[in-house]
């Protein structure tokens, strides 16, 4: 009988991602708003001494004293404990990046930020912006980790993290959402905007195309289940974003209030080069009624 050999014996498999990776275009811009900066050893620390992120922070340029000092304009480099995500984070100038904070304060866009976010925009002296080097595999461990060192960067610098594709702008605290048993928060990386049409509002997510994936909308909703249409969307892309990918013609819900999956994005002024889908009722029912089921199911 042929003797088993070490490697038919021992089996090694690279772990399995979600089916999906990180887009080139996702990225997080943290307003700093107070001088000096942080040292990096403050923003990570690969025991996570103090409240810093674990990890390691690397200089890009200088030595292991450089830990210490305030981070100053250049290029650094944040480090997973296990080394699968590297983060490229770069600090420059307000105006070397090009960011007007009064410029954008007068624009209709930023109409919605609290009193507090708007004090620290117009405060802001410095940009450090996060970028993947390269990421681990899972993915969600590698966005944990992104979303943790701008978070920790605001809280150090007085500041706000900025995620233009997303379109929102978060105070410190505000990033880092409760992570679910399988690990990660959906809301860490995809926001729901609702925009007013006649008397009904239309949702969508914004967000998914971090992940190279499409984003979701709905349309015709009342103004009293604007809320039940946004844990819905998000309830979509949690699913997607744990491997459950849905394509036109997928029914999601639950088999008392589904929804049909439809290609979306037919206002191209607003989705060009998007993709989308929809979230519409079965067989022309009330968008409403649906919802109102829905949301006795889950609450």
């Amino acid at each position: 009988m042929r003797k088993a050999k070490l490697g038919e014996l021992l089996k090694f498999s690279k772990p399995k991602g979600p089916g999906f990776g990180i887009d080139a275009g996702f990225y997080l811009s943290v307003m700093a708003a107070q001088m000096p900066l942080p040292a990096i050893r403050q923003v990570v620390e690969p025991k996570g001494l103090e409240g810093a992120v674990v990890g390691f922070g690397v200089p890009m340029k200088g030595d292991k004293e450089d830990l210490g000092r305030p981070m100053e304009r250049g290029a650094y480099a944040i480090a997973s404990l296990d080394r699968k995500t590297l983060i490229r984070c770069l600090v420059v100038s307000k105006e070397e990046a090009g960011f007007n904070p009064d410029s954008f304060l007068r624009n209709p866009r930023s109409a919605s930020l609290s009193e507090d976010a708007r004090s620290r925009m117009a405060a802001t002296w410095m940009l450090v912006q996060l970028t993947f080097e390269s990421y681990d595999p899972l993915v969600h461990p590698a966005v944990r980790l992104l979303v943790e060192v701008a978070d920790r960067l605001a809280l150090l610098t007085g500041g706000l993290v900025a995620d233009p594709v997303s379109e929102v702008y978060r105070l410190p605290g505000e990033s880092l959402h409760a992570a679910v048993p399988d690990g990660f928060a959906v809301q860490d990386s995809v926001a729901v905007h609702s925009h007013p049409e006649g008397g009904t509002y239309s949702l969508n997510t914004l967000g998914m195309r971090k992940y190279g994936l499409e984003e979701f909308e709905i349309s015709g909703v009342e103004e009293r289940f604007l809320g039940v249409a946004e844990r819905l969307l998000l309830g979509i892309c949690q699913g997607v974003l744990k491997g459950k990918r849905v394509s036109a013609g997928d029914t999601v819900g639950s088999r008392r209030s589904p929804f049909r999956i439809a290609v979306g994005g037919l206002d191209r002024g607003k989705w060009e080069g998007i993709p989308v889908l929809e979230a519409i009722p079965e067989e022309s029912e009330d968008v409403n009624a649906v919802l109102a089921r829905w949301e006795m199911e889950h609450g």
